[in-house]
């Protein structure tokens, strides 16, 4: 089965290169300019198509190149695409010019999580366990039937990079599993979404300023704000006598002191283990990587 792939990422390059591996050929890669946090960039999935002598468009807006895309599933019987965090809205048109559909990787379970940043609304609402979901495209965001699905559980202690690390190990099973699922029968799915307004909710992306630390928070709300501020991101911040402080790993502290301190106060240094323990809205938390002024 041929198909082509849509997308920027890790998650879309090591699907490509497992589906390849497994009689499901790559006739087309849509790409365009990567994110900061992104492991693999434009240069890497240009490399790839070349060495494989696979055509390559460079575009953030697939609508724009319909009448190409047409010619290729025309002339390579191409029924299926796969499509992971691309970065403009699809098409009614260019979706329905497949056969079977559109299937986009989506972190998060639907139709909870919709929309960017994902991973990161996860952490910060701090949820039990997440899903990773291949669902059929529609014109709609992140609303179509879901063909496959795998959870991960998360606590106090999940970073966001420990996300990142798990959807790049899944994500090309899954779409192995849910290609193979679709090629015996089309209309294969899993469940349904339901459809009404209420159980959906939207998560807009997250902006740099977004990780500024409020010290009058709990010591659980700091924490779930670092965890999802971390690598590959730039951190979570405070400032400390005027210079910028990024926090990269931090943990709850219980010592059972009764106190009275103003949230954000510096408690107690470690020498031993490197650490400083700092005052919160409920308590304290000891902060284990940070970095000053870079």
């Amino acid at each position: 089965m041929n198909i082509i792939a849509i997308g920027r990422s890790s998650l879309l390059l090591n699907s490509i290169k497992t589906l390849n591996k497994n009689g499901f050929k790559t006739k087309l890669i849509i790409t365009c300019k990567e994110l900061d946090h992104y492991k693999v960039g434009l240069r890497d999935f240009q490399k790839f198509a070349s060495d494989l002598n696979i055509q390559i468009i460079v575009s953030n807006s697939l609508n724009k190149h319909f009448n190409t895309v047409a010619n290729m599933i025309n002339k390579h019987d191409i029924k299926v695409a796969i499509s992971v965090n691309y970065p403009s809205i699809i098409k009614a048109n260019m979706i329905n010019a497949f056969k079977i559909g559109i299937f986009n990787a989506h972190f998060g379970e639907l139709p909870k999580y919709k929309g960017n940043a994902t991973p990161n609304w996860v952490l910060l609402n701090g949820e039990k366990r997440s899903a990773l979901c291949i669902h059929k495209m529609t014109e709609e965001l992140d609303s179509g039937p879901i063909i496959n699905k795998e959870y991960i559980n998360i606590n106090i202690n999940t970073k966001i990079g420990d996300l990142y690390n798990w959807m790049d190990k899944e994500t090309p099973r899954l779409f192995l599993q849910s290609l193979k699922k679709l090629k015996k029968d089309k209309n294969y799915v899993l469940e349904l979404q339901m459809n009404k307004f209420s159980s959906q909710v939207r998560c807009y992306p997250r902006n740099p300023e977004d990780s500024r630390i409020d010290w009058t928070k709990s010591n659980e709300e700091i924490i779930r704000l670092i965890n999802a501020s971390s690598d590959p991101f730039p951190g979570a911040y405070s400032t400390y006598n005027g210079q910028l402080v990024r926090i990269f790993d931090a943990s709850l502290f219980e010592d059972g002191e009764k106190f009275y301190a103003v949230p954000g106060q510096i408690c107690n240094r470690d020498s031993k283990s490197k650490s400083v323990c700092v005052i919160t809205g409920n308590g304290k938390v000891k902060l284990n990587r940070i970095k000053i002024n870079n």
